[in-house]
């Protein structure tokens, strides 16, 4: 089964599709313009070759690149705002180092999706990954209204989708996102995901992904 009914979201950013918990909130404007600041940079250099992520990722992606440390301290800071708040949904405490250990940034990578691009099924390392969306060429209605999708009544082209559990009767196991800009999506970093590929020629999705790892273990976890 697909996308459960609203009645099981169960905080205003933080909701639980299937097993897992999953946050969906907005970035602040002015880190949006200045990751696509960063971004352009890359770009209009022609995409230096150590920056190069497509050899480490799963993307079927012509252009994927490091970004880390082209963004400011203040934007990284925003990103675990939305950390804490995710960790704050699920168990009404905030991040703590006693009981977390100390969690850290450990790459920042930008994607662009272009006609017929795509993220086969993959997971990440870390403990949790999110990605924030910074341009969206598409039209929702122009992407899903291509021949696959139409012949079997699906709605799958340019979406992400999340998968948890087995396909089974009363089992809701996948959570599908129509992505936005200036959207943040935050979930387990175990967790499988794609992107579906879209059809639209000579439009693009741009986003960018990170994971936050465990950069030294906790005293006294709680976990």
């Amino acid at each position: 089964m697909s996308n459960p009914p609203s009645y099981l979201v169960n905080s205003a950013f933080t909701f639980l599709p299937f097993g897992p918990a999953i946050y969906l909130n907005k970035m602040d404007d002015k880190y949006i313009v200045e990751i696509e600041k960063a971004i352009d940079k890359v770009m209009d250099e022609g995409g230096v070759d150590s920056r190069q992520a497509g050899d480490r990722l799963a993307g079927r992606l012509d252009d994927q690149y490091e970004i880390l440390d082209l963004v400011s301290d203040a934007c990284k800071g925003h990103i675990f705002q939305h950390v804490n708040q995710y960790y704050f949904d699920q168990r009404g405490t905030a991040i703590n180092q006693e009981h977390d250990g100390l969690l850290g940034l450990d790459s920042l990578w930008f994607n662009v999706q272009r006609y017929m691009e795509f993220n086969p099924w993959h997971l990440h390392t870390g403990i949790v990954s999110f990605v924030i969306y910074i341009k969206n060429d598409l039209s929702k209605a122009e992407t899903i209204n291509n021949k696959f999708d139409k012949r079997r009544g699906t709605e799958l082209a340019g979406h992400l989708q999340l998968k948890y559990g087995e396909a089974n009767q009363f089992n809701y196991t996948n959570y599908d996102l129509w992505p936005e800009k200036g959207q943040i999506i935050m979930f387990p970093s175990w967790l499988m995901h794609t992107v579906f590929p879209h059809y639209e020629k000579d439009k693009e999705r741009v986003s960018v992904a990170g994971n936050i790892i465990q950069m030294e273990p906790p005293t006294n976890p709680i976990f």
